[in-house]
């Protein structure tokens, strides 16, 4: 099923594009930037055990839920991602816990930069919103102070902790963003004008020059 905001699948997806896209360009680095407006609606609800198991089985019911990658030879305790909640952090839903499984199988596997960048519509983010990754305002109120500062100086609030190298929350309703500024690249061009017109188009688009150096640092 494909709801309104499939992260889920769409990370799932992933586990396939990005392999393939490094062997078709040939490339030794390769950033990920996911762009979304709000946090995954729709999850993965059951649990394939294995030809030599048969019956799948709900995740509803799974105390603990163990992936074992072939690929990365790594083992995966996927219900830790839930957590389950405190005075200082809110419960975590199973689409977010699932999408922070996929991003750290992502990076595990490919050695990729995982980068989301989160528009919130409204001229300012809610409290709720913030305490998704900040715990809860009443025991947290010095992080929830430097976000929303951070937000009134840069535009944009920096989370380090929903499965991303780095997530940047920015509220949408006073951003002003134009549509048709020309972007393309020529087969001759070097790799710093590039990287030169790539910051320009960043800049004009999101009119954050802070965001732009952020993103910079981490596709270059």
């Amino acid at each position: 099923a494909m709801g309104s905001t499939p992260t889920v699948e769409a990370l799932l997806a992933m586990q396939t594009v990005i392999p393939n896209f490094k062997k078709a360009y040939k490339l030794d680095k390769v950033n990920l930037i996911t762009l979304t407006d709000g946090e995954p609606n729709s999850e993965l609800g059951s649990i394939f055990r294995g030809e030599d198991r048969p019956g799948n089985i709900s995740w509803g019911i799974a105390d603990k839920v163990i992936y074992e990658d072939p690929i990365s030879r790594k083992q995966y305790n996927i219900s830790e991602f839930m957590g389950r909640g405190s005075r200082d952090s809110m419960w975590v839903r199973k689409g977010e816990a699932q999408c922070k499984f996929l991003l750290t199988l992502l990076k595990d596997r490919y050695g990729i930069n995982n980068v989301g960048i989160y528009l919130s519509s409204g001229a300012r983010i809610q409290r709720r919103e913030l305490e998704r990754y900040l715990g809860w305002h009443s025991v947290n109120k010095d992080k929830h102070q430097m976000a929303r500062k951070a937000i009134r100086k840069d535009g944009f609030a920096t989370i380090t902790n929903a499965g991303f190298d780095e997530y940047y929350i920015m509220p949408t309703g006073k951003m002003q963003m134009e549509s048709n500024v020309p972007y393309r690249v020529e087969e001759n061009w070097t790799a710093s004008k590039i990287k030169r017109v790539f910051a320009k188009s960043l800049n004009q688009k999101f009119g954050s020059r802070v965001l732009v150096d952020r993103l910079m640092n981490w596709i270059t």
